[in-house]
């Protein structure tokens, strides 16, 4: 089957190229009715190749050539082959820095090592270097992302227009309080556990025991200030929370009949989602809310 090759070259402008496809197809026509005239039962294959070294011809226009040729009556076993073996890349970036993830912002932060150290809790470095290494991930730090580009959203009534007053949230969100949950930033000061003998800097579980430490061991709290350190490095928002509620339990405990029923599930390293009432929950949080006058501006 004689097959034409229509190379097509372009150095300057894609205009170019395209100002062509009317006269290739053109051409292709009237080859193919010359071929005919000879032998009714021949058949032509086109192929468009692009050289250009900036640019090539763009796929949709490829297939609408394609199309239009097959109309005139030439071979469907025309490809643009060109158009998918060459990538659409258009300059090499080299002068960023590769990004900073994947990296435990414990262990590598010398500062933050030392100074834990100089004051007395470099015991808990176990359970540092797995806050710094859940953190530090790659996926965490999308997290952080998604969670501040979709903003929480409040939803006044449900489908079917029972008022339901509730705020939802993006599940990067909800992720992120879980991972502070887990990595003990608003209990460890209060119900300190020791890391699972299964986590390592490189796990991705952030898993607990549910072993207590064996003793109320010194500075406890100088070690859980490290730990919001290392998660504000990421995401701030959720640091509000999770930071209210450590801050929470020597309040409740001025009222012990109330510090009976909220502080066990404040202090425990667990994140309930579920909007429903606080004894049925895993875990909780404590928040602040404010009222403010608004003022209608006109």
């Amino acid at each position: 089957m004689p097959k034409i090759n229509c190379e097509v070259k372009c150095v300057e402008s894609p205009n170019y190229v395209f100002s062509l496809l009317p006269i290739i197809i053109n051409a292709s026509h009237w080859l193919l009715t010359e071929v005919r005239s000879h032998d009714a039962s021949r058949q032509l294959a086109v192929t468009v190749v692009s050289r250009c070294p900036t640019t090539m011809i763009r796929y949709r226009e490829l297939l609408w050539l394609s199309k239009k040729l097959v109309r005139n009556g030439l071979s469907d076993s025309w490809r643009p082959a060109a158009a998918t073996s060459r990538s659409m890349t258009t300059h090499e970036v080299f002068n960023q820095a590769t990004p900073l993830e994947d990296i435990n912002l414990f262990t590598n932060d010398a500062h933050l090592v030392g100074a834990v150290k100089a004051f007395g809790a470099d015991w808990a470095n176990a359970v540092l270097a797995e806050c710094g290494s859940q953190y530090g991930s790659a996926e965490t730090m999308e997290n952080a992302r998604l969670a501040n580009k979709h903003r929480p959203e409040l939803q006044t009534h449900d489908r079917v227009g029972n008022r339901i007053n509730s705020v939802e949230f993006h599940p990067a969100y909800h992720q992120l309080m879980q991972l502070g949950k887990e990595m003990q930033l608003p209990s460890f000061g209060w119900n300190p556990k020791q890391p699972s003998s299964s986590s390592s800097s490189s796990s991705s579980s952030g898993a607990l025991s549910d072993t207590a430490l064996p003793s109320t061991p010194k500075y406890l709290h100088t070690a859980r200030a490290a730990l919001p350190y290392i998660g504000n490095q990421i995401e701030a928002g959720t640091m509000c929370p999770l930071t209210m509620t450590y801050a929470a339990v020597p309040a409740l405990r001025h009222c012990p009949d109330v510090a009976a029923d909220w502080v066990p599930g404040v202090v425990q390293p667990r994140y309930d989602p579920r909007d429903i009432p606080a004894p049925e929950k895993a875990g909780l949080t404590v928040g602040m809310s404010m009222t403010e006058k608004q003022v209608d501006a006109y």
